[in-house]
């Protein structure tokens, strides 16, 4: 790997964030975009056989929301459309495993992005090949952090699917019990909401972050996990995180 002047370390305020991956990405766009399309456009191809189906599925989507009840023919009440389309079994076990590859493959081509970067950060010329290399010597790390944080994801899913409910039937409670509550129970609605909001934009962060541990760090799978959600989580960096992820 070729040497080249290390970039400064310092903390950086928000418009430096942008300003500084902006800057590299145009510097370095042949050598990322390649990087990315190696994943994105063979997903891409694939997606596209899909495209016609994904067409007529939608539109019998619509169908059904404009005209619920099935309309009725000459031979008597017609057949409702499938909200599938055209879609057969086959296709859409198809579809599902598309969707899973892509999960499994892109967090490979987003690190090895972030090991250019930090290749870049550390006097280096980064190429293709040391950038995909770099991310696949730790495929079992890389992987075994995307099942857990798709894990942890689920666990979160289902606890907030939950908690929305308990409220919802709290608020029906509080507006029948007093009408002049609904008010506030609203804006409460609202603050849970835009907090829940924060913490999936973090969320996501410190799952980024703790890829980038896994893949320039060298760790293991828990500590990575760990690192990322103390970075981000960090007091003194928690809020300049959040406005990161909000941009």
């Amino acid at each position: 790997m070729e040497s080249a002047a290390p970039l400064l370390l310092r903390p950086l305020s928000i418009g430096e964030i942008l300003d500084r991956a902006v800057t590299l990405y145009v510097r370095n766009f042949a050598l990322f975009t390649l990087i990315i399309l190696t994943v994105s456009l063979p997903m891409a191809i694939v997606q596209y056989a899909f495209a016609g189906n994904q067409a007529q599925s939608l539109q019998a989507a619509i169908t059904i929301l404009e005209h619920p009840a099935p309309p009725t023919g000459a031979g008597g009440p017609a057949k409702p459309p499938s909200p599938f389309g055209g879609f057969t079994a086959a296709q859409i076990g198809g579809l599902l495993i598309v969707i899973l590859v892509a999960l499994a493959v892109v967090p490979f081509s987003t690190n090895a992005v972030a090991v250019g970067v930090a290749a870049l950060y550390a006097g280096h010329v980064p190429t293709f090949g040391t950038c995909y290399a770099a991310v696949l010597r730790r495929w079992p790390s890389v992987l075994g952090t995307l099942i857990a944080w798709v894990g942890m994801g689920l666990a979160a899913y289902l606890i907030t699917v939950f908690s929305l409910a308990i409220l919802v039937g709290l608020g029906i409670g509080v507006v029948r019990a007093s009408p002049a509550l609904a008010i506030v129970f609203a804006a409460l609605a609202v603050l849970f909401a835009l907090a829940l909001l924060a913490l999936a934009v973090m969320a996501v962060l410190a799952a980024s972050f703790s890829f980038f541990a896994v893949c320039i760090e060298g760790r293991p799978v828990g500590a990575a996990i760990r690192s990322g959600f103390a970075r981000i989580f960090a007091r003194e960096e928690g809020r300049r995180a959040l406005l990161i992820g909000l941009a």
